[in-house]
């Protein structure tokens, strides 16, 4: 696409693909885009940095997959703390999605997030299933 209205025609055959109910006012799709896209703003931005939720991998799982069944926390420096030189340093904190039927979105268990040391919570590849 090399000019705006030939990549705004794209944008428009995008949605209209996915729209469920062609022929009506709504894009159902496109609205429920829309609000897991706003949810995920509000909800998983980053605090240090400020990355908008939606670009987080957070905000990513959850606007693919949807509201997860529960949304587990668990505080980091507990059992398994990773204590470095002066004790300053600990494991960061950990998240966890749970999803209904997993394997109904492509998942064989739960998203499992991991802090990292800038405090953004990050797809533990090792524990999760999931844009792994």
């Amino acid at each position: 696409m090399k000019t705006n209205p030939q990549a705004e025609e794209f944008i428009d055959l995008f949605w209209a693909r996915r729209d469920p109910t062609p022929g009506t006012a709504a894009n159902e799709f496109k609205d429920e885009f829309d609000e897991r896209v706003a949810f995920a703003d509000t909800n998983y931005q980053t605090k240090k940095g400020g990355t908008r939720g939606a670009m987080t991998d957070m905000g990513r799982v959850y606007i693919t997959l949807g509201r997860p069944r529960e949304a587990d926390t668990h505080v980091g420096g507990g059992e398994g703390s990773c204590m470095e030189g002066n004790g300053i340093s600990q494991l960061g904190g950990r998240k966890q999605f749970n999803y209904e039927r997993p394997a109904e979105v492509g998942l064989n268990g739960p998203v499992v997030f991991i802090e990292n040391i800038r405090g953004e919570f990050k797809i533990d590849t090792q524990k999760g299933g999931a844009m792994g």
